[in-house]
């Protein structure tokens, strides 16, 4: 499964690397010509845009429908569909029902007690997609706040909250092991 994953994800930043060359390169350079008076976006412009979107849509497609084989490709899922402040719910769906997945059946957490426990109780992977959910509202906020103006440089602060993201988790699940249940 890892193989088919690393196929897909290679395909799918060669496609969205390739796209986003274009856009940079051609298709936006047309397009604030054509806001500024100038002639429209030439066809054949606005037809090579379409088709690197179609393909590096399905790309993505291809990529989201593989299970994650780790936390990593998981994470990778969740910053392909809400990165970058894009809000693309369709993929939403399959998100919770992956990390509903890593969660009852690839984390374990050490009890206070020290034993090993599963984390496959309900209220934990509840308590999980809660605080997904607080993550996405995390990046939305970033979003308004810069302005829906994003370049390279944030990816790193996406990464960060997600990270905060899954901090948040992991402390929900050390206090439903200890006993301890967050306000």
């Amino acid at each position: 499964m890892t193989q088919q994953w690393d196929a897909a994800l290679a395909a799918y930043r060669a496609a969205r690397a390739e796209h986003e060359a274009y856009y940079q390169s051609y298709w936006l350079p047309a397009h604030e010509a054509e806001k500024a008076g100038g002639p429209p976006v030439p066809q054949p412009i606005a037809d090579k845009i379409e088709r690197l979107m179609d393909v590096t849509s399905a790309c993505e497609s291809a990529l989201m429908v593989i299970p994650s084989p780790h936390s990593m490709a998981f994470a990778t899922k969740y910053l392909i569909a809400h990165g970058d402040g894009r809000e693309a719910e369709a993929w939403d769906d399959m998100l919770e029902v992956e990390a509903k997945r890593f969660a009852a059946n690839q984390c374990w957490i050490e009890a206070t007690d020290g034993r090993r426990r599963s984390v496959e109780d309900l209220p934990l992977i509840d308590e999980f997609t809660s605080q997904a959910r607080r993550a996405r509202a995390m990046l939305r906020a970033l979003e308004a706040a810069l302005g829906n103006q994003h370049g390279a440089d944030d990816i790193d602060l996406f990464a960060t909250l997600a990270l905060a993201a899954a901090d948040a988790c992991v402390t929900a699940i050390t206090e439903f092991n200890t006993g301890r249940r967050a306000a």
